[in-house]
């Protein structure tokens, strides 16, 4: 009998400390990542495939000024939800909003986002 342990991510945003924290904890070990607020430059879909209609190959993804990204496994399926997901990190942060004009599961011709350069 085979058993693979899960896996187990925090994702922790604190004002009071200015950091995000990010935990992941396994079967026998724990690691913590610390990153400051401050060094968050944006937070977007990001695309990690070719296929984009399928609304799986969109990720959430935190840009850092490092160049750095770090990409969110919420569990989260719609894009919808994905966006809702990332306004609300961008509102908490201080951010714009991001502008939707029309959520289409099949395509994301229809939406419209701020550049990382902005």
């Amino acid at each position: 009998m085979l058993i693979w342990p899960g896996r187990v991510v925090i994702y922790h945003f604190d004002k009071d400390y200015n950091s995000l924290s990010i935990q992941r904890r396994g079967l026998l070990k724990t690691k913590v990542s610390w990153y400051f607020i401050a060094d968050i430059l944006d937070v977007q879909l990001q695309s990690n495939g070719w296929q984009h209609h399928d609304t799986s190959d969109y990720e959430i993804a935190i840009f850092l000024a490092s160049g750095e990204s770090i990409t969110l496994n919420l569990g989260i399926k719609s894009i919808a939800q994905k966006l809702e997901t990332i306004n609300l990190m961008r509102k908490f942060l201080g951010m714009p909003l991001e502008k939707v004009l029309k959520v289409d599961e099949k395509s994301m011709n229809s939406r419209t986002s701020q550049s990382r350069t902005q």
